[in-house]
């Protein structure tokens, strides 16, 4: 079986990648405002930003097989990556737990920095994590059509009254009517200073004297998705941190220590 030729890596498109990431990052409370940690009091990667040649220098490639990808093994023993892998890279570790926890100070000043990895194998585990990641938010994942949750109640899926008990967003005043089989982990999940589960259907509640939604069977069904992707990011969350306290943890899985 020939080795997957990979799509050219284009050096302005990463510089692209790296900027959007911190400016979209920067406007959600899953990455604090004006983020930039520091490892141990020096900076994670100078210049905040990193470059095509850095990537490459830490996972071994050099420009040349970053910007052709090899035809087979027996051309190149240099690894290859996509400006995809890169995205996914960064993604996983903005999501990192304990990188949010170590940094907080920092993470309320300025945009985040990316630390580097140390190596290609850290690199490796946590680019299909951060995949996972991205399909998940974007609502591509094929798990999201395993619903974990179930529309209780009889009567019209009216939005009167959103709240929570028994692992149930209730969303009447009479607690009859609601989707049941949510964890209270993923009811409390804020993304962007937003509690979602609650978000989601208050938005949908009576205002200003108008009658509140009747949810139509795809409203449900969407709910329940929202419901899965938020249980599957907590899990995946959960999972980047173990894969780099396996490679070493922080600050050891990357590059920068000790500076």
């Amino acid at each position: 079986m020939g080795v997957e030729k990979k799509p050219n890596f284009n050096p302005q498109f990463l510089d692209e990648v790296v900027g959007a990431i911190a400016r979209s990052f920067n406007k959600s409370t899953l990455i604090p405002e004006n983020a930039m940690p520091f490892i141990d009091g020096g900076p994670l990667v100078e210049p905040a930003q990193p470059t095509l040649e850095s990537f490459g220098d830490a996972l071994g490639a050099d420009q040349g097989s970053l910007e052709s990808a090899p035809k087979s093994v027996e051309e190149t023993s240099e690894p290859t990556f996509t400006p995809e892998d890169v995205f996914h890279y960064i993604y996983a570790v903005l999501h990192s737990p304990t990188y949010r926890r170590r940094y907080a100070e920092f993470l309320k000043i300025d945009f985040p920095r990316i630390p580097l990895p140390g190596g290609p194998e850290v690199f490796d585990v946590l680019v299909p994590l951060g995949g996972d990641l991205v399909a998940m938010h974007l609502m591509e994942s094929p798990r999201l059509n395993e619903p974990m949750t179930t529309f209780i109640g009889q009567g019209a899926p009216q939005v009167e009254k959103v709240s929570y008990t028994d692992q149930t967003v209730w969303i009447n005043k009479d607690q009859t009517k609601g989707f049941q089989g949510v964890p209270e982990s993923v009811w409390n999940f804020y993304i962007g200073g937003y509690q979602v589960c609650e978000k989601w259907l208050k938005d949908r509640a009576p205002k200003k004297g108008k009658p509140g939604r009747t949810l139509t069977p795809e409203d449900i069904d969407h709910y329940q998705r929202i419901v899965v992707a938020l249980s599957e990011t907590i899990r995946i969350m959960a999972e980047i941190d173990k894969a780099i306290e396996a490679h070493g943890g922080w600050p050891g899985a990357f590059q920068g220590a000790g500076q």
